[in-house]
């Protein structure tokens, strides 16, 4: 996964991202001990994505007051 580039902008198999989720969000095990041998990098980015976009609050940037910079004003 650290050698593949790009593995937020190409997408997973729909198929694949729809097991993993439901495996994810079965109790009690919640995915732990998953065979990941049959997943690709891009599905569970895929999740990943999927996950953070259906968070009510984004934790993914940073307020505007710490990313604003001031510019002087002639």
């Amino acid at each position: 996964a650290t050698t593949t580039e790009g593995i937020f902008r190409v997408s997973g198999s729909n198929k694949r991202i729809n097991e993993l989720q439901t495996i994810f969000d079965k109790a009690p095990r919640f995915g732990k001990d998953l065979d990941w041998s049959s997943f690709t990098v891009h599905d569970a980015a895929s999740v990943l994505r999927r996950f953070l976009n259906l968070m009510p609050v984004r934790h993914t940037t940073r307020p505007a007051k710490e990313t604003s910079h001031t510019l002087p004003v002639p």
